[in-house]
C-alpha cells in the first residue's frame, strides 16, 4: 500500500507479508513508480499480510491482516506509532470473525469527504465454519471505523453492509 506522510511529504509503500510474515516499508521516488530506499522497521505483533497506513490526530496507524484467510483465525489488528516507520505498539484486534461472517480481513480505512466518518472496507465470507472458506464467496463490506478518547480504534462491529454509492475519500 502506499502512503503519502502528511507531516513530511514522503511517500512510502508497505508490503510483505504472509510466508516469512514481514514487513517492510520502502521510501518510493518521485516519480512514485521506483523505490529510492528501503527503511528499516520492525514487523509488529501479530502481522501476516496486507498492511495499511493512515495518519489520525498526529499519529500513525498501520493497520493488517493475521491468521489464515481459509479459517476464522483471519482478522484484522493493528499498532500505533509517533512515526510511519515505527517503531510500533500494538494495540489489538480491531475485526474479527463473527457469527457466519468469517475471516475478515485485507482492508482499507478512509475518511469519508462530507461527514468526516472514517470507513474501513474489508471482505469476509460467509459459511458455516464446518464447510470452510473454499466454498463460499468472498463478500466485499464497509463499517464505520470510530476512535474512543484516547485516540484507540474501537473494535468494529460487522453490520453485513455493503458499499451502495461511490465514495469521495477526504484529502
Amino acid at each position: 500500500m502506499v502512503f503519502k506522510d502528511p507531516k513530511s511529504g514522503i511517500t512510502y509503500l508497505y508490503a510483505g507479508g504472509s510466508a516469512g510474515a514481514k514487513l517492510r516499508a520502502f521510501v518510493l521516488s518521485s516519480n512514485l513508480v521506483s523505490i529510492a530506499r528501503e527503511v528499516p522497521t520492525e514487523t509488529p505483533k501479530n502481522f501476516t499480510e496486507g498492511a495499511f497506513m493512515h495518519h489520525h490526530e498526529g499519529s500513525y496507524y498501520l493497520s493488517y491482516s493475521h491468521g489464515n484467510w481459509q479459517d476464522s483465525s483471519y482478522s484484522v489488528h493493528y499498532s500505533t506509532s509517533v512515526s510511519p516507520t515505527g517503531p510500533w505498539q500494538y494495540r489489538g484486534c480491531i475485526l474479527q470473525t463473527e457469527g457466519s461472517w468469517r475471516g475478515p480481513g485485507h482492508h482499507s480505512i478512509v475518511r469519508e469527504s462530507g461527514t468526516g466518518k472514517w470507513l474501513i472496507f474489508y471482505h469476509r465470507w460467509e459459511a458455516p465454519e464446518a464447510l470452510g472458506a473454499r466454498t463460499a464467496q468472498r463478500q466485499l463490506c464497509v463499517d464505520e471505523l470510530k476512535f474512543d478518547a484516547e485516540g484507540l480504534i474501537r473494535p468494529v462491529v460487522m453490520t453485513g453492509r455493503e458499499p451502495k454509492k461511490a465514495l469521495v475519500p477526504a484529502n
